[in-house]
């Protein structure tokens, strides 16, 4: 394992850590950031590029900052919090552990560790990469399903415009009709 995908790792792992370890809510979004940064320089890291744009996209455009404001928006007051003690999560760490261990004994059980599974033959490598290869098949075999999928998300979204706006009588609101008729006469 090369030293920077070490690092990497080991900043997810720290950073998802923090995610449930911090108290405070928006810093727990902060953390819950960075930890999908680090994922997206590890998919970067290992060649995965589009994979990476869609996590910085996705979930660092998007979701991460929907968490922000919705936590915002709610106004959580940290004095109101109950701070639990360490000792209310023993019991609850100790299965997890321990059914983790299993699974990691029994899967390696499973294993063949002989010389007959590598592959002698080299890979073919392909010219493209990856976001030219996506793009080409999803422009070409999936050509409906992209169109369906932008009309879907269209429709979300002028239906999320309509649900948030309201009209209220404090706001003055011009009237396109009124102006048109008076511009006539």
């Amino acid at each position: 394992m090369e030293p920077i995908s070490f690092i990497l790792s080991l900043a997810i792992i720290v950073t998802a850590t923090m995610v449930i370890s911090v108290f405070n809510p928006v810093h727990s979004v902060f953390w819950l950031v960075l930890s999908f940064l680090s994922s997206a320089l590890l998919f970067v890291q290992i060649g995965l590029d589009f994979i990476a744009l869609l996590f910085i996209i996705v979930y660092v455009g998007a979701i991460a900052v929907l968490f922000l404001f919705v936590i915002m928006m709610l106004q959580v007051n940290s004095n109101e919090m109950k701070i639990p003690t360490l000792y209310e999560f023993i019991p609850l760490g100790v299965l997890l552990v321990s059914l983790l261990l299993f699974k990691l004994v029994s899967s390696l059980s499973y294993l063949e560790f002989t010389t007959s599974s590598v592959i002698s033959e080299p890979l073919q490598v392909l010219t493209l990469n990856n976001i030219t290869s996506v793009a080409t098949i999803l422009y070409t075999n999936f050509q409906f399903a992209f169109i369906l999928l932008s009309l879907i998300l269209l429709v979300a979204l002028i239906g999320a415009i309509l649900l948030t706006h309201s009209l209220s009588l404090e706001v003055k609101r011009q009237s396109s009709f009124v102006q048109i008729a008076r511009a006539t006469t």
